[in-house]
């Protein structure tokens, strides 16, 4: 027994739908009357509710543009031109089943943070989430269990009626309505559910089943042992695809881990061509992928000469030697290639990152990162956001103070790309190590200037100064007068430096760590101070130049060490 549209309704329907066309204007209240008219037409159209969610989302929201007003005047959108199609193929030969509840399948699925799980008849299949999918709401994930079950489950079923176990209410709404209006993330997959189930002639309804009934599904969407969850990194399978041409399936591979659109699986898996590749013939397959385990290597190579197949076989390297560490100039340098950048470019990248960032870096990542890496097995490239953790307990124990930490947690990020630093767990871990072991100010304590005016004060005249003392009196008024770092004064030349009666005007033309793009490199102003010459910074400038002219050669920075050789002085000698 089934429900039909009687011919005169249909003609109506198909009338309808000729009018309502996209690319037309028409009222809010026109628009609400053809969806009304197409949902009373629903419970003799099989699948029909499915096509209706797309225009009752179109009232919806021209509802709420409009402030509720059905006078208002809308443009049927071009984006609906496939359901109307659908209708007006559908309705000349209309009908829809009454059903008896005749399940052929009970099919039970789970979703968790960490992946999905179905059971069916004894038999179990589970996956994990991609990256993106981690970050979806619960209930998005539980609608993709359940697409994924079905299509584990189902995929050799035709025209029959299939029950669906689930435990969220959400979930089973969204698939017994065939979606809904206000959320579009959910709809996505109930529409895709149904359009499977359509496909294949297929009903599903979706019934209520406790938490803790739910055992076998929910125990597979909670397994964390993702050692089958490996794969070649991308910028590698680039570069492979560049020599040697673009793959057509991959022979070994899961949802979440596939090169291609199309390949074969270890286990029970939704989207797989089919499970266990051995079972197939490769010759017919075209070009393959494969990156097997090691221990299956002489297996996979024994069947392509068997099959005579032709593909790319990718052989894992052995794990890299503890006493083979690169340096920290060739671990970030390699970061950048592995991101697929450009030969040419890599030079332009490097530059962004500052020298003195670049050996704060090195020594964490070589003495600590890689080698808790090798340790572990890890690829210090693509760390999981636990395996971070586990590195920085483990030098939180050894005693690694919170600047420390911060450190290796910078240069984890560069060289990962990840987002590391914003990462919700880690944010929470290193708030948890302040609490712990709280940080010191570098500088705990300040000094009264006036003490060093005095000091000053007394290293006068100038022309009986020895160079040293004469050195440490205009590192100290340039300090004090300009408020720069040694970094600074290290780099002033004498180049840069313009005089006239009124004092000296010195440009730094090198970068500095206040330096930013499109920000004005430091102009210091240093007049003559006539008040008191004994802390005149332009008189001291002018003893420092004559005092070192027969010094300095063709040394263009100002200062200069104190002993032969003389040569140019570091910030670090300026500082001290």
């Amino acid at each position: 027994m089934s429900l039909e549209l009687p011919t005169d309704k249909r003609g109506k329907l198909l009338s309808l739908l000729a009018e309502f066309s996209p690319g037309k204007v028409v009222s809010l209240r026109q628009w609400s009357s053809f969806v009304g008219s197409i949902n009373a037409a629903c419970p003799a159209v099989k699948y029909g509710r499915l096509y209706t969610k797309r225009f009752e989302r179109v009232r919806y929201l021209e509802l709420l543009k409009n402030n509720d007003n059905y006078e208002a005047k809308i443009l049927i959108p071009e984006s609906l031109s496939s359901v109307f199609d659908w209708w007006r193929r559908n309705i000349p030969s209309s009908s829809n089943p009454i059903r008896q509840g005749n399940y052929t399948r009970e099919i039970f699925s789970d979703a968790s943070t960490t992946g999905w799980g179905a059971f069916c008849d004894g038999h179990k299949a589970r996956g994990f989430w991609t990256e993106r999918e981690q970050k979806f709401h619960i209930n998005r994930l539980e609608l993709l269990a359940a697409l994924f079950a079905i299509k584990s489950f189902a995929k050799e079923i035709k025209s029959a009626e299939i029950l669906l176990r689930m435990d969220n209410t959400t979930a089973i709404a969204y698939v017994n309505k065939m979606g809904g209006v206000q959320h579009p993330n959910l709809h996505r997959i109930a529409e895709e559910i149904w359009q499977w189930c359509e496909s294949r002639d297929i009903w599903l309804v979706a019934s209520y089943i406790k938490s803790k009934d739910n055992v076998e599904a929910d125990q597979e969407s909670r397994v964390q042992n993702i050692d089958t969850e490996w794969e070649l990194a991308d910028y590698a399978f680039r570069q492979a695809v560049e020599t040697f041409g673009y793959p057509e399936i991959d022979l070994f591979a899961t949802r979440c881990n596939t090169k291609c659109e199309k390949y074969f699986s270890w286990d029970n898996d939704p989207e797989a061509l089919a499970v266990d590749a051995f079972t197939k013939d490769w010759h017919s397959i075209g070009l393959f992928w494969a990156f097997p385990p090691f221990a299956l290597i002489l297996r996979v190579l024994k069947r392509i000469v068997i099959d005579r197949a032709t593909g790319i076989m990718i052989i894992h390297s052995p794990p890299a030697s503890r006493k083979t560490v690169p340096d920290g100039r060739h671990i970030i340098r390699e970061s950048f290639r592995r991101r697929g950048l450009p030969g040419p470019a890599l030079d332009i990248f490097e530059a962004s990152i500052a020298e003195s960032t670049r050996k704060q870096y090195a020594g964490p990542l070589t003495q600590w990162w890689w080698v808790f890496c090798v340790d572990q097995g890890i690829d210090p490239y693509q760390p999981r956001e636990e395996e971070v953790i586990k590195f920085l307990t483990k030098k939180f124990e050894d005693g690694a103070a919170y600047g420390s930490l911060n450190s290796i947690r910078s240069a984890i990020s560069l060289i990962s790309g990840s987002s590391i630093g914003q990462n919700r767990n880690i944010s929470r871990f290193f708030k948890g190590v302040f609490m712990l072991r709280p940080t010191k100010p570098k500088y705990d304590r300040i000094w009264d200037v006036s003490v060093a005016f005095q000091k000053i004060e007394e290293w006068f005249p100038l022309n009986e100064l020895a160079l040293d003392c004469l050195g440490e009196r205009l590192v100290l008024l340039l300090a004090l007068g300009t408020a720069h770092r040694a970094q600074t004064l290290a780099l002033i030349k004498l180049s840069n430096m313009k005089h006239n009666v009124e004092g000296y005007e010195v440009e730094i033309s090198d970068r500095i760590k206040t330096s930013r793009p499109g920000a004005y490199q430091p102009l210091l102003i240093l007049p003559y101070f006539s008040e008191n010459p004994k802390l005149c910074i332009a008189s001291t400038l002018d003893a420092y130049i004559q005092q070192t002219s027969h010094l300095r050669g063709d040394i263009d920075h100002l200062f200069l060490t104190t002993k032969r050789p003389f040569r140019t002085a570091s910030a670090a000698t300026i500082g001290r």
